[in-house]
């Protein structure tokens, strides 16, 4: 009888041992994540959606494979790829500030004109105290994962004329983002914002319907926009983000242990990210001056700070939160 019991107990052990082998193997099966934006493959995007697959890959214990689909191949537009996340359709997009402001207004406070100092002072706002708040904020509203923020582009001014000083903005026409935020900046600094569709935007300076657009360096030269214009005014003046959102069919294929471990991949990603377009856009330059002849000026910084200091004052009026993260964000300096 004793030896029977103790077979049997054996026989036992070496099921449980199994079951829990195979459960193991179960857990750490390998996994694909499909990565979408709409953007060129050429932009900073691309670049972190491979870092982000890389830094999976270091810090799991089992094989991620990241397939990235840039150009709009799986989604037509931001929106798009956030409903396609929010439904399970898409493992993991990146979506600009300015598409998330429709969900949650408070996610432009990144967009404050003039607020950053450096990719230092930066990387400490968006990784820390604050950058986390609106994180969480976006998850409570849209029901997916906000993972981390990578980099958009340091907005500068391209245009049909040339921008040397505070005063040369003056009722120049421009095509901007059109989230209240920019309006609000752009009139602060005496220009006219003017609504067109990103698909229309290159015949728009073409035909000079508009003088000048906002955007990234590295986002500008496969639009083609220095074909058509002939200025690029270094300005700097607000920095765009992009923030990493995973399905939650995703973010539930890794384990408690694993999840925190994806997050900091996606934030470590993004460090890297926004040291890259940093370079890439100062290796740009002379390519572009070279390769265009266009003209790049550096108007002093001073005038156009004072000029939207009473937009600060509307906002954190309509946002009590933000002169608390504001706060926060000088003590970071």
């Amino acid at each position: 009888m004793k030896k029977f019991s103790i077979a049997l107990l054996i026989s036992l052990l070496v099921i449980l041992l199994c079951v829990a082998s195979f459960s193991n193997a179960a857990e750490k099966q390998p996994i694909v994540i499909t990565i979408a934006h709409v953007s060129p493959p050429t932009v900073p995007y691309t670049f972190g959606a491979e870092k982000f697959g890389e830094y999976l890959n270091l810090l799991l214990d089992r094989e991620i494979k990241v397939e990235v689909y840039p150009g709009g191949e799986l989604a037509a537009d931001e929106g798009e790829a956030l409903e396609m996340v929010q439904d399970n359709l898409l493992d993991v997009s990146w979506s600009s500030t300015g598409n998330l402001a429709g969900f949650l207004p408070e996610i432009q406070f990144t967009d404050l004109p003039y607020m950053f100092e450096d990719i230092e002072h930066l990387n400490k706002v968006v990784n820390g105290e604050v950058g986390r708040e609106i994180l969480n904020l976006i998850e409570e509203k849209t029901g997916v994962k906000a993972l981390a923020y990578h980099e958009d582009a340091w907005r500068v001014i391209t245009s049909r004329k040339k921008i040397d000083s505070f005063e040369d903005m003056k009722g120049l026409k421009i095509r901007a983002m059109m989230a209240p935020i920019f309006v609000d900046m752009y009139k602060a600094m005496n220009a006219d914002p003017t609504p067109i569709p990103w698909s229309e935007l290159y015949t728009s300076l073409e035909l000079g319907v508009v003088d000048a657009q906002d955007n990234g360096i590295v986002h500008s030269e496969p639009a083609g926009f220095f074909e058509v214009q002939d200025y690029v005014a270094m300005l700097h003046h607000y920095w765009s983000a992009g923030v990493v959102l995973m399905s939650q069919g995703c973010w539930n294929k890794f384990t408690d242990e694993e999840k925190p471990l994806v997050r900091k991949a996606a934030i470590l990603a993004g460090e890297i990210q926004r040291r890259l377009a940093w370079e890439k856009e100062k290796a740009q330059i002379k390519d572009i001056e070279a390769k265009y002849g266009v003209v790049f000026t550096y108007p002093e910084r001073g005038p156009f700070e004072e000029s939207v200091k009473g937009m600060y004052e509307k906002w954190f009026k309509e946002f009590p939160v933000f002169e608390e993260w504001y706060q926060k964000v000088q003590l970071l300096k």
